[in-house]
């Protein structure tokens, strides 16, 4: 049957960068972004969560090619996302948060492993912090145990325990090509029959997990992948700190309780995945 995104005149990729408050660095993010994006015909668009700032201001005299869409209230993360996927064709998108700079052919890089890897319905790209270190933005679900270190902040302390260890894939090599629980969604690029399958980002979520609940949506029937040959560096935590710490924390504790409402306390990716081995990737 004939995959209507594919059609000519529907481009294979369109870039969603939700905005809240970024004025520091948009303006880099699309100017690494909107090059690439250009030389294909890949559209970018700039959802803007009610910022109250003057971040996007001068936005269209500098990025012209730019789509802007102004929210009225801000309505979230993945409800903004999901704007961007519902108004549009593509048969990818990449989601990326406005404080990352990827790599000059990160697009390109990525599309062509999707290409080869069609079992794969999310790829994330290496995340790095702005000394050059690894994020490690690929994890294994988290359980109650895990977000209960997390949350006490004692987690530093126990950097060597194997629960540790484990929630972070630190027993894993991290410069390699590995399936995945999941990945953040500072960057992920998805394929849109497995959105069309799945469903796209929970706008139950306002903010955190949302990557999460995706990913695990995404098994068994398709595959996450964590894909370190395209980097980006990524400033942490940019976007969430601007959110008073008491609202900030209430959110968290709001995701979380949805996250493990809906998948208990100790959620565990399938054994079994689609057909296909990313250890033969050459891309």
């Amino acid at each position: 049957m004939h995959d209507p995104t594919e059609h000519p005149r529907i481009p294979k990729l369109v870039v969603s960068v939700v905005n809240y408050r970024s004025r520091l660095y948009l303006g880099n993010c699309l100017g690494r972004i909107c090059p690439q994006a250009r030389r294909s015909g890949y559209p970018v668009y700039v959802t803007d969560n009610h910022s109250c700032d003057d971040s996007v201001s001068g936005l269209a005299e500098e990025f012209p090619d730019v789509h802007l869409e102004q929210n009225e209230k801000n309505v979230g993360f993945g409800a903004a996302h999901n704007q961007v996927i519902a108004a549009t064709r593509s048969q990818y998108v990449l989601v990326l948060n406005p404080d990352t700079l990827m790599t000059t052919d990160g697009i390109q890089k990525m599309l062509s492993f999707m290409d080869a890897h069609p079992w794969v319905g999310v790829l994330g790209a290496k995340l790095l912090n702005g000394d050059g270190s690894t994020q490690h933005s690929c994890r294994r679900f988290p359980s109650a145990a895990t977000i209960l270190l997390r949350g006490l902040g004692i987690e530093r302390w126990l950097a060597d325990a194997e629960i540790t260890r484990r929630y972070f894939m630190l027993d894993l090599n991290h410069e390699s090509t590995m399936e995945v629980d999941w990945v953040m969604g500072a960057c992920m690029l998805l394929r849109r029959k497995a959105l069309e399958q799945v469903g796209t980002f929970d706008e139950g979520y306002f903010l955190y997990y949302e990557d999460v609940d995706l990913c695990y949506r995404m098994w068994p029937d398709w595959k996450v992948v964590y894909y370190p040959h395209v980097t980006v560096l990524h400033h942490h935590l940019k976007q969430s700190h601007k959110l008073r710490h008491l609202r900030q924390f209430a959110v968290h504790v709001r995701s979380v309780c949805r996250f493990f409402h809906k998948y208990g306390l100790a959620p565990q990716r399938p054994a079994q995945g689609p057909a296909g081995n990313v250890a033969r990737v050459t891309v």
